[in-house]
């Protein structure tokens, strides 16, 4: 390596320069706290009164390709923001300095990997989303950096200082180091020791280097192959089947799912396994499957020991090939599940509930050890049986759970699990997980638990809503709608003429009151059943009066009856602006009531007994076949 020495932003804007990221170097990650600390940096830099003439960026170290080409081996996440600044600050430079410096930035491309669009990129990569994300973040920084503050930050990145110049001109510079070496795997070598430990780089993106750096793999097929998998775990739908939050690189998942990573250990542990493999001298011309049960053991027992010579060997590993081998069967293994409706829907509902991934995986496949026969059937039935394990009660004890019990909000989930496996369709885990969800009762507790005015005068114009339809009716709520609504409309016109308005205590309880009472009609053809409201509270929080909902539409219409809710579930569907689970949606459509035996199924506007049994039974008889699996 060359001895370092400064240069600064303005000498590397004459249009001679050309960097290039390497293919084994991940793209641009640098968040929003970081484009701001360098924007700020420049500014206070450049606006200071001290007579400090230079502010030294961190180190840039790059190999010499060809003439005026230089591939960056350290720098890149600050040399490819300074480049989004110098392009942002361009376009408000003086007529004359424009055209001085028009196609004279230094320019980035990458590696086996797409030109960047650095001014519009495409959102829908990692590299893209970043960039994307850091052009706002300067433009609106310096949006508010004017006059002679954002000349003085011109002068310190775009100009040289004349030679007749003898005051300060402050100058932003590069600490500039030039590797000597034209071997690339010594520039793999170089990257690695510059940038083993820290932060900015995963687990996986040091894994990649070493896949590149092994002479058994071609590397440009690692890198090509590499960036398809990164894609496909940037598809939302793909990657929330297979976990439950988001990642910084999602394609960790893989190898740590490869090394069976346990739950407390540090981010770079699988690294740690991969190097151990890259580092073993021996075996290379080993032939045969690699012992991976014997890897993990060992790295899950003592990942730091002395002993991985020895444990390699008796693993029968050969070369990186052989890894790389596993992490695309790995990977396509993933995808299989992905796109098998069984699988899909079972393996996801596990990850869900917090089950692992590769444990998952591990238990059906001692299933079937020593059982030559093993079908598909048999994979179905050891899912079954480890979702059945993750519940403690019995079947029989379904239909006792209600509001409150800690595996309830599971429960509701496997049920719109099972039902779409069933219909031979598939559970949105993405739009579960993106959201927040809540256990929902279907009819209204008999308890009023609007608090605010707000909330008030918005629960009863709900009800005048509703009521709006019955008055409108010929059977005999008629006339009890009309007296109903005149009511909520008093109370509303009295509050209005508060200031602020609002419903008193007593007017919303002995409204509420009138309201359940209305609403629990049981619909006997003269209109004179009603239940009786002082009694339904502990039918209405067990689970034939529960079903889920996301959280947003849930908190929008506290304490409404049934009526409204199914209203705003149907509108909801049929914009397609949210997400519904199919057994929420069944629900509100009164999909489970009996149609031949019941008068509930014909009043489409109540939530009565029987349609709470018929649901319960409907819960019931679909998750038998999973908690009656032996």
């Amino acid at each position: 390596m060359s001895k370092p020495m400064p240069i600064s932003v303005s000498d590397l804007l004459d249009g001679n320069y050309r960097f290039v990221i390497p293919s084994y170097q991940r793209g641009y990650r640098w968040e929003k706290k970081q484009v701001l600390d360098l924007l700020n940096d420049i500014f206070q830099f450049s606006n200071s009164n001290d007579d400090n003439d230079s502010y030294y960026l961190q180190p840039l170290v790059v190999k010499k390709r060809d003439e005026g080409i230089f591939e960056v081996l350290d720098g890149q996440q600050r040399l490819t923001t300074l480049l989004l600044i110098l392009k942002k600050m361009f376009r408000n430079l003086r007529p004359d300095d424009r055209e001085y410096f028009e196609d004279k930035l230094y320019s980035l491309q990458y590696d086996n990997r797409k030109e960047l669009d650095f001014d519009n990129p495409d959102i829908r990569n990692p590299d893209g989303y970043y960039i994307s994300v850091a052009n706002k973040i300067i433009s609106d920084r310096l949006s508010k950096i004017r006059g002679v503050s954002r000349d003085n930050m011109e002068n310190a990145l775009f100009h040289k200082p004349a030679p007749e110049v003898t005051s300060v001109q402050k100058q932003v510079k590069f600490i500039w180091y030039e590797v000597d070496d034209s071997n690339e795997l010594e520039s793999i070598r170089t990257f690695n020791r510059l940038n083993k430990g820290k932060i900015s780089l995963t687990s996986s993106e040091l894994i990649k280097a070493i896949f590149i750096m092994d002479s058994s793999v071609d590397s440009n097929y690692i890198s090509l192959r590499w960036n398809e998998m990164e894609r496909r775990f940037q598809d939302n739908d793909f990657w929330y089947f297979l976990s439950n939050k988001d990642a910084q690189t999602r394609i960790d998942i893989l190898f740590d799912f490869l090394t069976r990573r346990p739950k407390d250990t540090d981010d770079d542990y699988s690294y740690r396994i991969f190097q151990k493999m890259y580092d073993y001298k021996g075996g290379k011309d080993v032939k045969g499957d690699i012992d991976w049960n014997k890897i993990w053991d060992y790295g899950n027992k003592n990942n730091n020991g002395n002993e991985w010579d020895k444990i390699l060997e008796e693993a029968n590993f050969s070369n990186m090939k052989a890894v790389w081998d596993k992490v695309e069967e790995t990977f396509n293994l993933m995808q299989a599940w992905y796109g098998d409706n069984m699988h899909y829907n079972y393996m996801g509902f596990l990850v869900s509930i917090g089950d692992n991934l590769q444990e998952i995986k591990r238990y059906i496949d001692d299933a079937k050890v020593g059982k030559e026969d093993w079908s598909y059937k048999n994979t179905e039935r050891m899912y079954r049986r480890r979702i059945k394990s993750n519940f403690k009660f019995k079947f029989k004890d379904i239909e006792n759970l209600s509001y409150g019990d800690s595996k309830i909000k599971e429960l509701l989930l496997l049920y719109n699990v099972e039902t779409c496996k069933m219909k031979n369709l598939r559970f949105d885990f993405k739009s579960y997980k993106l959201e927040k969800w809540d256990i929902e009762h279907i009819d209204a507790r008999n308890t009023s638990t609007a608090q605010t005015p707000e909330d008030r005068i918005n629960w009863i114009n709900h009800i005048i809503f509703v009521l709006e339809f019955e008055t409108q009716s010929i059977d005999a709520r008629k006339e009890q709608a009309e007296e109903l609504k005149d009511k909520c409309e008093k109370i509303l016109k009295i509050s209005g003429e508060k200031k602020p308005p609002r419903v008193s205590d007593d007017d919303y309880k002995d409204l509420y009151i009138k309201v359940q009472k209305y609403f629990a009609y049981e619909g006997s053809s003269d209109g004179s059943k009603y239940e009786d409201v002082n009694l339904q509270a502990k039918d209405k929080d067990g689970i034939g009066n529960l079903t889920l909902l996301d959280y947003g539409t849930n908190r929008s219409y506290k304490d409404a009856p049934f009526p409204y809710k199914r209203h705003l579930i149907i509108e909801a569907d049929k914009k397609c602006d949210k997400f519904i689970p199919i057994c929420t949606r069944n629900v509100f459509l009164k999909y489970y009531s009996n149609s031949q035996n019941h008068a509930s199924f014909i009043d489409m506007l109540r939530w009565n007994t029987q349609d709470k049994k018929d649901y319960l039974k409907n819960i019931c008889s679909t998750l038998k076949a999973i908690f009656e699996e032996e």
